[in-house]
């Protein structure tokens, strides 16, 4: 998993390979943070196993590596994203408007 700072945002990506019919493609995941949860050995009893795993927030339909893109196309779709984002948040505090 890569590192890129936005904006001073720490986000972490990685680039997913997807066959389908029309023929391969390459999307790419954004993750900020981290989830922790506890999950059980063998599915009713056993330890319980503590794990983290990034927390996913949101895909880009592209490669951000690629050729084909600029840096600014690349940066003007990452900030809709983190928009959206941060508008999830406001609409949980009640900010509408």
């Amino acid at each position: 998993m890569k590192e890129l700072v936005f904006e001073g945002t720490t986000l972490h990506y990685e680039r997913i390979s997807i066959d389908s019919e029309l023929g391969d493609s390459i999307v790419t995941n954004f993750y900020l943070g981290e989830e922790t949860f506890t999950r059980r050995k063998y599915i009713i009893f056993g330890e319980k196993i503590t794990e983290t795993k990034p927390k996913w927030v949101f895909r880009l339909w592209f490669d951000v590596e690629s050729e084909n893109w600029t840096k600014e196309e690349v940066r003007k779709k990452i900030a809709r994203e983190m928009a959206l984002l941060n508008r999830k948040d406001e609409i949980s505090r009640g900010e509408i408007i």
